[in-house]
């Protein structure tokens, strides 16, 4: 019998920064109980990498059998990369597998004679028995019915007896316990990849039943052995990897569990230096003391934590099948903002069933008010297979046909509505999460009457301008933030406070550009290097004279003047006159503020 060789593994990643988990486990585990197996390729591309570009990498390869970890993000481009591949090399066997393969199997193979293969549910058993199959197949015959026949979790089309094709679908496998799961890393891979961010599972299986998530399948929660787990995080900061993703559905579900974990990471970042983030996904209301108080001493930057709130409306969370203590989550979260040591992000999902606009707006603001260092604003998608998709029926909403079949329009909120949250969630991506504008946002904010009014009111003045028809530079978004507040510090009348108030504005507008990393200088912010007024320039002269000596050995630096006590805003975040100087060193690629004289 011919050997195929290789079998390659391909994995289409939302960015280039991020690895691809399915993949690496699924070969470790095959090379693990596979001794004479055939060289298995992973090939990780992008789903922003043109198709022929990526035909090209797996054509050349060489491969009969190919493989597809199947998502949601990457359906749509999969899709057409395996008909294409059909076409170039008739002759090849292509199976699919991961959640939205094996989510719908049936309809997939109905729908497209590309695939001749889906593995259901967890990949390693199923995949290694399918590949074992299909290495003994010669080119030009078919694999044996019988042999198919046994292997668990596969879906496949088959002859029946009168001569039509039907759709054959295995039973599902015994899940693997825990501490079986081979660790996907090995330690070339690891020195290669050490600045991406890396995805590590501690367990499998969720016990909670949210209406609108796949996890909800798959009640059977497995925790991998504590000592097991230990081990190979230590592995993780021994490699000095840039940032690791727990993806465990709820990490704290077993809270003595969770804490010796979060212990013994902030007692080896104590030892030494540890450059590596840890990300976990938890449940907000679940935390308990003890957890707060450890990491409330982690090192800042080890820990990073995702709370789901997703809505702040009790009668919300009861259709969604999602219990949660909010006011608990409110003051754990507190605390924890407090500490000041742990990032914080914080989601919400909008069109869920029963949530009014003015509703989403206090479940807005109930997270905002929490001052998260990064806050999703997401949106509900209705997944095949969910028990949202059957209440999404029965509540008439609309949603996409295709992948990611996100909501068009809810039982409560319209499709202009949730277009309007688009905006809204463009303008928190844009100015707040990734850093640009959050200290100038954290200032004005308060001159509303909420967070909510805000940002609705920001997105209105956005969209008269033109500011969601095209992708704005960050200079454009600073000055459409300065166009807004403006709108609020002058008042109707002018006078002299006011003036005063909207150069205060623009300044702390100018010092927050700045110390989000931009060395350009548009001229409306005010940049006093660039003023015509002489007198300006004779004091930014003088400036420079009286620090050149203290400064020589920056090669590049700048000074900048505030009409605001620097000192004073630190302390009380408020704005009160004075003519205070900043200097920044320019040498490197971001500037660093120095002093403030």
């Amino acid at each position: 019998m011919a050997e195929i060789d290789p079998i390659v593994l391909v994995a289409q990643n939302s960015r280039y920064t991020h690895v691809n988990l399915a993949l690496r486990s699924l070969r470790a585990y095959l090379q693990q109980h596979w001794p004479e197996h055939p060289p298995i390729e992973c090939l990780e591309m992008t789903i922003q990498e043109p198709l022929l570009r990526q035909l090209r990498r797996i054509l050349r390869l060489n491969a009969r059998v190919i493989a597809f970890s199947c998502y949601i993000w990457n359906i749509t481009t999969i899709h057409s990369l395996t008909r294409q591949l059909r076409r170039l090399r008739p002759d090849s066997l292509i199976i699919w597998g991961g959640p939205e393969a094996g989510s719908a199997a049936a309809k997939w193979l109905l729908e497209e004679p590309a695939v001749d293969f889906i593995v259901r549910g967890e990949g390693e058993q199923s995949l290694l028995e399918l590949l074992r199959c299909l290495n003994t197949v010669e080119q030009g015959t078919q694999p044996d019915p019988r042999r198919l026949a046994a292997v668990p979790g596969l879906s496949y089309r088959r002859a029946s007896d009168d001569g039509r094709t039907e759709i054959c679908h295995q039973p599902e496998t015994a899940r693997l316990e825990a501490s079986d799961w081979p660790f996907p890393y090995d330690p070339a891979s690891l020195r290669r990849d050490r600045d991406r961010t890396l995805y590590y599972e501690s367990s499998r299986g969720c016990p909670f039943g949210c209406s609108y998530c796949l996890s909800s399948l798959d009640r059977q929660l497995r925790l991998r052995p504590l000592d097991q787990t230990l081990r190979e995080l230590d592995w993780l900061i021994e490699a000095d990897v840039r940032q690791v993703k727990l993806i465990d559905r709820t990490f704290n579900v077993d809270k003595s569990r969770a804490a010796a974990i979060w212990r013994h990471l902030t007692e080896a970042a104590r030892k030494k230096p540890v450059r590596t983030n840890f990300h976990f996904e938890v449940a907000g209301d679940q935390l308990d003391d003890e957890a707060i108080a450890i990491l409330s001493t982690a090192p800042p930057g080890l820990i990073q934590l995702e709370i789901g709130v997703q809505t702040a409306q009790p009668h919300v969370l009861r259709a969604i099948n999602r219990p949660c203590d909010l006011d608990r989550l409110g003051r754990q979260v507190a605390a924890l903002r407090q500490s000041g040591n742990v990032h914080l992000h914080l989601d919400l999902i909008a069109g869920l069933p029963g949530e009014t606009w003015d509703q989403f707006g206090e479940s807005f603001d109930f997270v905002m008010n929490l001052r998260p260092h990064q806050f999703q604003l997401g949106f509900l998608k209705v997944l095949p297979g969910t028990a949202m998709a059957t209440d999404a029926r029965r509540l008439d909403f609309a949603w996409q046909d295709d992948p990611p079949y996100e909501v068009l329009r809810s039982d409560q909120l319209s499709f202009e509505q949730l277009a309007r949250l688009h905006d809204i969630a463009e303008l928190i991506d844009h100015a707040w999460n990734n850093g640009l504008l959050t200290g100038a946002i954290d200032w004005l904010m308060p001159h509303w009457q909420r967070p909510w009014l805000f940002f609705t009111n920001w997105a209105d003045l956005c969209e008269s301008r033109g500011g969601f028809d095209r992708s704005l530079s960050p200079a454009a978004r600073a000055r459409l933030l300065w166009q807004f507040g403006l709108t609020k510090l002058r008042g109707r009348e002018a006078t002299a406070q006011s003036d005063w108030m909207a150069r205060a504005w623009r300044d702390l507008l100018r010092l927050t550009y700045i110390e989000s990393g931009q060395k350009d200088q548009p001229d409306w912010l005010g940049y006093w290097e660039q003023s015509d007024d002489p007198t300006l320039r004779r004091r930014i002269s003088g400036d420079r004279q009286a620090l050149s000596s203290s400064l020589r050995h920056l090669r590049r630096w700048r000074v900048d003047r505030v009409c605001f006590s620097l000192p004073e805003f630190a302390a009380s975040g408020r704005l009160v006159p004075a003519d205070d100087r900043v200097v920044y060193d320019l040498s490197g690629l971001y500037p660093v503020r120095l002093r403030d004289i």
